[in-house]
């Protein structure tokens, strides 16, 4: 009964390629032979992922009866959560290893890496570079989701159903790889915009791909103690804003501005639902920061602008600490991370177009 409702093949893929993921980090080792040291954080775990995987997909079995298609939604929610599951576990054991955090603290950052969450129990002030790639890592590929590589990268007949499994509602194009594969060159392709964006305004190489990362699948990890606001920068801030918005879009609206389809871009409804909330709260929280803690007119605006898009976005930076601001700005806060991104983003909350819909039937 266990082979109908897990699909074991595909599920040893996954390891495999969770491995891989968790092996990406030992790559900034020649930029930083200090941190050396974890490669067996790293090495150990990662090995273990790709040999059990590896073993999981030769032994499993295809089975074509009927009972199996039945169950196919089934075996494909579970494979996907075990999959994520699977993924955190693998995740934390770097921070177990090497940096000798308990379990349950590694267990959490772990979970807050891959779900793009974007809360920290580390000291990124004295934590090693490798260990900051792998947050940002995890956060870049947890807005991704599993099942969008694996679909891109090992295609079959069961894909459709994991795509959906992982909650998945962007549909770009007729053929679901062809979907994947230009989601895939999206995202890379705005991250390496990104990471050049941040070299032109001043933020060295590393912390501008981690922060480019971090930014596009809206987690707001950060390689800085006080985040974003510790630059003193407005033109990070801008790019910073420019990517988070980027990954607060949906995809669908994404491939339209890529086209080059500037005046379909801005018909779709829920694009323009978000620069209409922006238009609204942006000034609000200005003035209340204005007023609140006796900011200029442009301070007001730039601090508000920032951080209303941080939480729009639900990315989670910030630009300054919140324990001063007003309690009406606070409570807008509170409000736009709960209304959050655009479905088929990578942000979080109730989705835009959940909530325009359901303004338009009130």
């Amino acid at each position: 009964m266990q082979d109908t409702i897990f699909d074991w093949k595909t599920y040893g893929k996954i390891m495999i390629l969770i491995g891989l993921l968790v092996a990406a980090p030992l790559g900034v080792l020649p930029f930083f032979p200090k941190d050396s040291i974890y490669v067996t954080a790293f090495a150990f775990p990662a090995l273990f992922s790709l040999l059990a995987g590896s073993i999981m997909t030769a032994l499993a079995k295809k089975s074509t009866n009927q009972l199996q298609r039945v169950f196919s939604l089934r075996q494909s929610c579970m494979t996907v959560l075990l999959a994520w599951l699977w993924g955190v576990f693998l995740g934390a054991l770097p921070f177990v290893f090497g940096l000798h955090m308990t379990f349950v603290q590694s267990i959490f950052e772990s979970m807050s890496g891959w779900t793009t969450t974007g809360l920290s129990v580390i000291d990124v002030a004295k934590a090693p570079k490798i260990y900051l790639f792998h947050r940002s890592f995890m956060q870049y590929c947890g807005g991704l989701g599993f099942i969008m590589i694996i679909v891109m990268l090992s295609p079959n007949k069961k894909a459709m159903n994991l795509y959906n499994a992982e909650g998945h509602p962007d549909k770009l194009m007729p053929n679901l790889t062809t979907t994947a594969q230009t989601i895939f060159l999206m995202y890379g392709g705005f991250l390496v915009a990104g990471v050049l964006a941040y070299r032109l305004v001043g933020m060295n190489f590393f912390e501008g791909i981690c922060h480019a990362m971090c930014s596009l699948s809206t987690g707001g990890f950060s390689t800085r103690l006080d985040s974003i606001g510790e630059y003193k920068s407005f033109p990070i801030e801008l790019v910073t804003i420019v990517l988070m918005l980027i990954g607060t879009t949906n995809f669908a609206a994404l491939l339209l501005l890529t086209r080059k389809k500037w005046q379909q871009f801005f018909k779709v409804s829920e694009v323009r639902f978000m620069f209409l909330l922006l238009a609204v709260f942006v000034p609000l929280t200005g003035f209340s920061l204005m007023n609140g803690l006796h900011m200029s007119l442009a301070e007001g605006m730039r601090r508000a602008l920032f951080d209303i898009v941080s939480a729009l976005s639900t990315s989670g930076y910030s630009s300054m600490s919140y324990t001063t601001w007003p309690s009406f700005a606070k409570g807008v806060l509170i409000l736009i991370m709960l209304i959050g991104g655009g479905i088929g983003s990578t942000a979080g909350g109730i989705k835009m177009a959940r909530v325009y819909l359901l303004l338009r039937l009130a």
